[in-house]
């Protein structure tokens, strides 16, 4: 009995093994930054900086109302979403690119939680945004939060959740019509 539940005992080892390895090779792969380093570096107008999460932050010196918290698209660097938060920054709106656990929102899908109760949110519109997956569980945190944000922008994204019972519900959807990698059924299936 004890050599059975030994070998039992080596196959579960042998099988969690293989599988935190496969997990790790397929995180690996994700879609790296390439020339975003001129827009994580401060000027005059805009600040850049990283908090203890690795989440980036870009403050403008002359900040608006609004701000918006963004979710990366799943296997995406958070990093490839500086020149767009940057330029939305240097329009003057706060905006913090959250840096996501192995480039997957699924691991960290509360990240906006600890920014929209702190001090640079205060007083502020705050949007949350995201792109594909990040989209998808920044839609879940827009259903369960809708009282202390402004509104949803969904990038190549849409929502898993019914956000029609959200009380004056404000929500962008962009996407290409030329998009080959969204699921297009699932995109009008849940578009209301």
């Amino acid at each position: 009995m004890k050599k059975v539940i030994r070998k039992i005992l080596i196959i579960l080892f042998i099988i969690i093994l293989v599988l935190f390895v496969a997990f790790n090779i397929y995180t690996s792969g994700y879609y790296h930054a390439i020339d975003c380093n001129e827009y994580l570096n401060s000027n005059d107008n805009v600040s850049v900086s990283y908090d203890n999460d690795n989440n980036i932050w870009f403050k403008p010196k002359e900040e608006k109302d609004d701000a918006i918290i963004f979710y990366p698209g799943g296997l995406v660097e958070h990093r490839a979403y500086a020149p767009i938060m940057r330029k939305l920054a240097d329009e003057g709106y706060l905006t913090v690119i959250c840096n996501m656990p192995y480039n997957l929102a699924f691991f960290n899908s509360n990240a906006a939680s600890q920014m929209i109760s702190s001090t640079e949110f205060k007083d502020k519109d705050t949007f949350i945004a995201g792109h594909s997956l990040g989209g998808a569980f920044a839609s879940r945190f827009y259903q369960k939060n809708s009282d202390k944000l402004k509104g949803l922008i969904l990038m190549a994204a849409y929502s898993d959740k019914d956000l029609s019972k959200i009380e004056n519900a404000h929500v962008l959807q962009i996407y290409g019509t030329l998009d080959n990698v969204i699921n297009k059924s699932k995109l009008e299936k849940y578009k209301t």
